[in-house]
């Protein structure tokens, strides 16, 4: 794997000094401290495969932080491993045996895991002796190795990641931790506390209390699960156990929407529905229809389609100007490596994150634009000349929002600009209609994955204020007043006012503080903020 970071040409408008600069300060020992909150994201992914030890239970695992420079530890730490058989067509056995470990990104390449397999070492050694016949034999059988489903799984989920990693700048405003979870185990551990233990979940105690619980914790600002879901009873109660924990815990969960929910078997046969809506309207979709009615599902997001994660192996022989260890063989649609597309959303989000201070302008193709995405062109595919694009198929504008109306975030291709774009903010949620125009354009703004994020924020620093600032205070109107001078930094002022245009960025237009002593609490207080987004946050186009 590539380890250089790829330096998207679609820049960031704006000065480099219009950055949101969301602080607060505490008083330690007579002396101010600056307290910034960093933008934490989590990935939930079946990172080790099928490992060689006894994993241990979910309750006792923790996040475990990465960054470029530590990918290659914490990989080795986990120790991912697959274990399967193969047909071998060679002399020797009808079905070769295949245990694989994998230590380091590099050890997906072809030459480092065909060193792992004690038939394969000899052929690789003496593979430029080979005859024609004899290294087609050869390609065929590595081809039926890295095209293994269980072999597939594991270096998505390692590539995808790896991508993530290598594209951020990770530093002490930016941090990426993960988690080793299967989606079955996922779901074996939401079933476990459902119910009124819900908050007792490793899950939501990795997500919230870890962050919240603890002194100088550092809150969950997004998670990204390496799972598909579809409207199968089981997925809709995963993703409601879900919606619950990332709702009280403020944190957006990217996931991806499974080929099924459509009642498909691939996404290459999305533009065959006439009318996607007419699906969800059967009554096999009422538990669908009623999760996506919830306010939970506001903070659960599904991409689609799968986004390429490498090109096939041998596709850069001229290049390189050299021959490839391996030239895959007998492609088709399903031999390709295809990778989740929330991993490429949160890219965007750390790239909006580090140039604005904030998750703002991450749609469009200035902010929402994802390069560097391996580019095949045509290729024998299916037994034709076929082109691929970087997405596993083409969505049109009309499809486009048609599964933004349904509540599912694309990732299009523009095969024209050598891209993949998210022009969407959409989450799960479903926007209430109201008789009151009003409100039913706030119901339309919550449904927004801008406003979600920002809320989120906003969330996070009053926890956090509330530990550090203002616990010791037990007046209200001094609360309020604390409350209303902090957020007002943060609000645009009048466009007449002196300092109009100055420099840090503002994310809201208006923003409204409601502070009420809790009346079965004492010395508690209830809070209630409104808030409208300034229009830079959610623009998706240059500004004039």
């Amino acid at each position: 794997m590539a380890t250089a970071a790829h330096r998207p040409s679609f820049a960031n408008p704006f000065h480099a000094g219009a950055r949101v600069d969301m602080h607060y300060e505490v008083d330690v020992g007579g002396v101010l401290r600056r307290v910034e909150l960093p933008f934490v994201t989590a990935v939930f992914a079946d990172l080790r495969g099928q490992p060689a030890d006894t994993p241990e239970r979910v309750e006792e695992r923790r996040l475990i932080e990465i960054d470029r420079e530590r990918f290659d530890a914490v990989m080795a730490e986990l120790a991912p491993r697959v274990s399967f058989r193969v047909p071998k067509g060679l002399i020797g056995e009808s079905e070769l045996d295949v245990e694989l470990n994998f230590r380091r990104a590099s050890d997906f390449e072809p030459e480092a895991w065909m060193r792992q397999v004690e038939s394969l070492r000899p052929l690789l050694e003496d593979r430029d002796a080979l005859t024609p016949e004899r290294r087609a034999t050869f390609d065929e059988l590595a081809s039926r190795i890295c095209h293994h489903e269980s072999f597939k799984q594991l270096e998505a989920t390692w590539r995808g990641l790896h991508r993530l990693v290598t594209q951020s700048e990770c530093d002490e405003t930016l941090k990426i931790r993960v988690l080793s979870l299967s989606k079955v185990e996922l779901g074996k551990t939401l079933k476990r506390y459902k119910g009124t233990a819900w908050d007792q979940s490793p899950i939501f105690k990795r997500l919230y209390s870890d962050g919240y619980g603890s002194f100088g914790g550092e809150p969950i600002g997004c998670v990204v699960l390496d799972f598909a879901f579809d409207h199968s009873p089981r997925d809709v109660e995963m993703l409601g156990e879900l919606g619950r924990i990332a709702a009280a815990s403020h944190v957006p969960m990217l996931a991806a929407a499974e080929p099924a929910l459509f009642q498909m078997d691939s996404w290459q046969e999305l533009s065959n529905p006439r009318d996607l809506q007419k699906i969800f309207m059967t009554p096999e979709y009422e538990a669908w229809r009623r999760l996506r009615d919830s306010g939970d599902s506001r903070y659960l997001v599904l991409t689609l389609p799968r986004y390429l994660a490498r090109a096939p192996h041998g596709d850069d022989d001229d290049a390189n100007g050299t021959a490839c260890v391996l030239r895959e063989s007998a492609m088709s649609h399903a031999d390709f490596l295809w990778g989740n597309a929330a991993y490429l959303l949160a890219e965007k989000l750390h790239h909006a994150f580090k140039i604005h201070g904030w998750c703002a302008r991450f749609i469009g193709l200035i902010g929402g634009a994802v390069e560097g995405l391996p580019q095949v062109g045509l290729c024998h595919l299916d037994g034709e000349q076929r082109s691929v694009c970087a997405t596993e198929v083409a969505v049109d504008e009309r499809r486009r929002a048609e599964l933004a109306d349904a509540g599912l975030l694309p990732i299009v291709s523009r095969t024209d600009l050598g891209v993949a774009v998210f022009m969407s903010a959409t989450v799960l949620n479903r926007p209430a209609q109201f008789d009151d125009p009003d409100a039913t354009d706030d119901a339309r703004r919550a449904a927004d994955l801008h406003y979600v994020f920002a809320t989120a924020r906003i969330a996070h620093y009053l926890k956090a204020i509330e530990r550090d600032v203002l616990a010791p205070i037990s007046h209200v109107q001094r609360v309020k007043d604390w409350l209303r001078t902090w957020i007002g930094d943060y609000a645009d002022p009048s466009p007449g006012a002196p300092d109009a245009f100055a420099y840090p960025a503002r994310p809201f237009a208006s923003v409204e503080v409601e502070v009420r002593e809790s009346h079965n609490k004492p010395g508690k207080f209830n809070l209630k903020f409104w808030l409208q987004l300034a229009e830079w946050v959610t623009s998706s186009v240059r500004p004039l």
